[in-house]
């Protein structure tokens, strides 16, 4: 399936994509799930899971998402996103990050960072960014 199309039909099945929910009503109930989000990881496990999960919450919404349409660089930052949840189990379980978390995060970083992804991701925005990157489309 051509990429492009899969994702207009990847969006109608999500709530704003079919009109559940306006823009607005999921903007302004964002802020307020995520404090509910940092709140339950603080009680039911540890600060530092709860850190992490609002660090990814931003790092998802406010960086990876709106890098997609512009650079290649969401791939990196994308990986950055993946690798932050088993660390959040980690330090739930373990109530600390050490040497052997970091190992953990590392391994999944340049795991999801691998050579062809990177290649098929320089594709893909190519594509979509055709007319301003001349030189992705030759």
């Amino acid at each position: 399936m051509h990429a492009g199309l899969h994702d207009r039909l990847k969006c109608k099945v999500r709530m704003c994509g079919c009109s559940h929910m306006c823009f607005l009503t999921s903007i302004s109930n964002a802020p307020q799930l995520c404090c509910a989000n940092r709140s339950l990881l603080s009680l039911q496990t540890n600060a530092t899971t709860a850190a992490l999960g609002a660090a990814n919450i931003g790092l998802y919404a406010g960086v990876y998402t709106p890098l997609k349409v512009i650079s290649i660089s969401n791939t990196w930052v994308g990986a950055v996103v993946g690798a932050i949840p088993p660390l959040m189990g980690w330090a739930a379980a373990s109530g600390s990050l050490d040497l052997g978390s970091a190992a953990l995060a590392s391994v999944l970083y340049f795991w999801q960072v691998s050579p062809t992804e990177c290649t098929n991701k320089t594709r893909h925005v190519a594509g979509l960014n055709c007319q301003r990157n001349q030189i992705w489309c030759r």
